[in-house]
């Protein structure tokens, strides 16, 4: 009869599901930061986080909560939302504290992080004053113009290649009802905001929890462009982090719809 010995018992027990518990482990004991308080072989996601007008801070969109909350589930990796004003969440992910959502990939950054596939797209829309009279459209429409965006935000490289040569951009803090407040006043002429809505009665049904004045105030019907929503991770730490498990999940919610209706819904 054949002897097992000790080496070779080890190596059958190194199934994928362990194999995936250890890496979750390596990737909770190498790049989780102080700055978490999670639970055993929870993974904290980065995640942007929006203020009401008295700058209080409001809770993730359950749209996003439910997709998380699917990846989670599908993956078997325990995705646990930390939201973050912009400018510090992008901090921790430079530097490796965790993968943050809903980074935008410019050249820098595709130097810098790894990306999962893409979750879902969004478009960035276009909120001007109802006393506009120029036609806006496109990036090119936008010469000249004042441009309020999220302090910190990205919209990709065509858009960073334009920014403060076709038009002026004013980087504005993470409350939209300041940003709205600041356009009907005329100090700034387009805001740009970032929705998976599909049409802009969407997005003027979202805004109007925010204040949205619909006799100041008008959307453009189309956006000015779309990007598309992943989750990434400094490449350093990128080797402990379970990539194919999240890509999996992503790929088959995609195809079977269900990410697209847990946005809906």
């Amino acid at each position: 009869m054949k002897r097992i010995n000790n080496e070779e018992v080890i190596k059958q027990k190194e199934t994928p599901d362990r194999q995936r518990r250890l890496a979750l482990a390596a990737l909770l004991t190498v790049s989780v930061s102080p700055v978490f308080a999670v639970s055993e072989n929870e993974v904290p996601l980065l995640i942007w986080q929006l203020t009401d007008n008295l700058n209080q801070a409001l809770p993730t969109k359950p749209s996003i909560q439910r997709v998380v909350d699917y990846l989670r589930i599908k993956s078997g990796i325990r995705l646990h939302l930390h939201a973050y004003p912009w400018n510090r969440a992008l901090k921790l992910a430079n530097e490796g504290s965790a993968p943050i959502w809903g980074l935008s990939q410019t050249p820098d950054r595709l130097q810098r992080f790894v990306f999962s596939h893409p979750i879902f797209e969004t478009n960035v829309w276009m909120l001007v004053s109802k006393s506009q009279t120029s036609a806006i459209s496109n990036l090119a429409s936008l010469a000249g113009k004042r441009v309020s965006i999220f302090h910190g935000v990205s919209y990709g490289a065509e858009f960073d290649a334009a920014k403060n040569t076709l038009f002026k951009v004013e980087e504005d803090s993470d409350n939209l009802g300041a940003r709205m407040a600041k356009l009907i006043a005329g100090r700034c002429d387009v805001m740009l905001h970032s929705n998976h809505a599909k049409t802009a009665e969407q997005v003027v049904t979202e805004l109007s929890d925010y204040g949205y004045d619909a006799n100041q105030l008008r959307v453009i019907p189309n956006p000015l462009l779309s990007e598309s929503v992943c989750i990434a991770i400094l490449k350093e730490k990128a080797a402990s982090f379970p990539f194919a498990e999240l890509n999996l999940a992503i790929d088959v919610g995609r195809h079977t719809g269900e990410i697209e209706r847990l946005l809906r819904d």
